[in-house]
């Protein structure tokens, strides 16, 4: 684990080598951009926004992301967000920028254009289960979540499509086996 890349509007390359993000530009000169100074967890998941801001998860049970621009590395975490974290998941961003990150029980969204923070299970999961892992973050080409959770991190897997935030829920009775019986619903 640790190992992720991303490439920003200008070619520059960044690479998540174990703890630490390196830059590779268009020249092939390597700059470390960030190395931890309390801890050696392995970068998790990088991405870049539109403003060419990085957001990295490490592996840990901390529940924290780091924001990291030119001046300086933010962690957002259970303290300063006012919702609970748990160990991250994904970490995605929607059409518009915001930025997305899933754990344990947790689906949360931060706008970028305002810096607010808000717990999405509120909005798409008022009955959902405790012990829910969101898995997996994606977005189709109209801005509509796409989710894969599971209970307790076990099989069977569900994917939520979102369709003007109207749930089409697809189970998987086995994510792993060959042999994979679908069974999709719309709510």
């Amino acid at each position: 684990g640790g190992n992720e890349i991303v490439v920003d509007r200008e070619n520059q390359i960044y690479l998540a080598n174990g703890p630490n993000i390196l830059k590779l530009d268009v020249n092939n000169d390597l700059d470390t951009l960030y190395k931890p100074i309390n801890n050696n967890n392995p970068i998790k998941d990088l991405i870049i926004d539109k403003k060419g801001y990085l957001w990295f998860s490490t592996y840990d049970n901390f529940g924290s992301i780091f924001m990291l621009n030119a001046d300086t590395t933010i962690e957002y975490n259970s303290q300063n967000i006012n919702y609970e974290m748990s160990a991250i998941n994904c970490l995605a961003i929607d059409s518009t920028g915001n930025i997305w990150i899933s754990g344990m029980d947790m689906l949360l969204k931060y706008d970028i254009e305002f810096n607010k923070w808000t717990n999405m299970i509120e909005k798409y999961f008022l009955d959902i289960n405790k012990q829910t892992s969101f898995n997996a973050i994606a977005f189709d080409n109209k801005n509509n979540l796409q989710l894969v959770s599971s209970f307790q991190y076990t099989t069977p897997a569900t994917l939520y499509s979102f369709i003007d935030d109207k749930p089409k829920i697809t189970n998987f009775d086995s994510l792993y086996l060959e042999d994979m019986f679908v069974k999709t619903q719309d709510k």
